[in-house]
């Protein structure tokens, strides 16, 4: 097994905990943009609407292509990605959640969402209040594919087979009432 990410601090965490489990897996810093699989491999994810990020359509693609490329003939590929069509039913322009974290301590954290219609973007402001009194803000922005788009991209790229699926259990088709849209296609063998 081998995961990637661009954040070096994930990658040094996933090494550190591959060797405390004295497991094989293998973790790189590498842009998914561009990243292939040396020796193509019987599966690949991405997890965690870890796409979409860009408003071109072709530069999104390209991630896709990349994974098409990274897997074996007859090998799957599943994206986990935000169920669009519950989040437009279910807008809400600010949610607040608290959480702890080990380094950090107790963090309030303010999520203000705003929809770009027209670009068909999802740009969201995270607020960090940590215990410290730091406050921390960082900005996202990524494109609201409805599942047709998405299976449209996932032929575009090579993929078959395209199903979606509501959440991990794969017993529960996607609906508005969704959790996730995880997307999952397969290569041709």
């Amino acid at each position: 097994m081998t995961g990637i990410d661009l954040i070096e601090i994930y990658i040094s965490a996933g090494r550190k905990l591959a060797t405390e489990k004295g497991t094989s897996a293998q973790f790189e810093t590498a842009d998914a943009f561009e990243y292939r699989c040396p020796k193509p491999c019987d599966a690949a994810l991405n997890w965690w609407t870890s796409f979409g990020y860009s408003k071109d359509d072709e530069v999104n693609l390209r991630m896709l292509r990349r994974a098409f490329e990274s897997i074996k003939p007859g090998g799957r590929f599943a994206l986990d990605f935000m169920n669009v069509p519950g989040v437009l039913r279910y807008f809400k322009p600010q949610v607040v959640t608290y959480g702890k974290s080990e380094t950090e301590g107790d963090i309030l954290l303010v999520r203000e969402s705003h929809i770009d219609v027209p670009s068909g973007m999802l740009h969201k402001t995270w607020h960090y209040h940590l215990e410290s009194g730091r406050h921390v803000t960082h900005e996202t922005s990524v494109r609201m594919y409805d599942p047709p788009a998405l299976r449209r991209l996932f032929e575009t790229a090579g993929f078959e087979n395209v199903h979606f699926f509501g959440d991990l259990d794969t017993s529960k088709m996607m609906n508005l009432e969704s959790p996730r849209c995880i997307v999952a296609g397969q290569h041709p063998r």
